[in-house]
């Protein structure tokens, strides 16, 4: 089975998501394109023995796996029932649930200055990942347009 999978020409997997009427500025290019891939087909891209193969200027994958809240029989809640979409530590306003949004990045990937407006939790597998936070009073000097 394949999943939805963004590529980039570089370690930069920039989330974005077009304004309600598709228009995008000129000469923009979009920053990640979306693909369809199998877990062992990424797994393999991530793995690449090349010493050179994850240099930040060739291409990156970032694996998704994804549950939509109102399809909760879908596998994810099955694996994850925590993230049921029912008031508990994880979920504190079970209606503003998303889904689960499970995403697989590999060596090297990196992601700008963003505001995510959900909560998130992080499970590092392996590896390290270095995360700078800052206070929301920030944002208006981070270029978060």
């Amino acid at each position: 089975r394949t999943y939805r999978t963004d590529t980039a020409s570089s370690n930069q997997l920039m989330f974005f998501r077009m304004n309600e009427h598709g228009h995008k500025p000129k000469n923009w290019e979009e920053p990640t394109k979306i693909v369809d891939m199998t877990y062992p087909e990424w797994l393999e891209k991530a793995n690449d023995p090349d010493p050179h193969a994850l240099d930040p200027d060739r291409t990156h994958w970032y694996f998704r796996l994804n549950a939509k809240s109102t399809l909760r029989d879908n596998y994810l809640y099955k694996e994850l029932p925590f993230f049921d979409p029912v008031e508990s530590f994880y979920i504190v306003d079970p209606d503003g649930a998303r889904g689960i949004n499970c995403r697989f990045g590999m060596r090297g990937n990196t992601g700008e200055n963003h505001f995510d407006a959900s909560r998130n939790f992080i499970a590092l597998l392996s590896g390290e990942r270095r995360y700078l936070l800052s206070h929301p009073n920030q944002c208006k000097n981070l270029a978060l347009y």
